[in-house]
């Protein structure tokens, strides 16, 4: 249930502040770990959209291989 509330609210379908009262309704007070790992990997998402869309990224990236 928590993984694809994760990806709702990665997609944008849920609203965060829903999901961390779900999530503290369920686990209460321990729940913080559960979505702090949500948002990181809601921001990592978001700067690896951004580094693709980058042209210098791009351009290290080319270097690099």
């Amino acid at each position: 249930m928590s993984c694809l509330q994760s990806s709702q609210v990665m997609r944008g379908q849920m609203d965060s502040s829903v999901y961390e009262d779900q999530c503290r309704s369920i686990l209460g007070t321990n729940s913080y770990e559960l979505f702090t790992l949500d948002k990181l990997s809601a921001k990592i998402v978001k700067h690896m959209q951004l580094m693709l869309q980058d042209e210098t990224t791009q351009r290290l990236w080319e270097l690099f291989k």
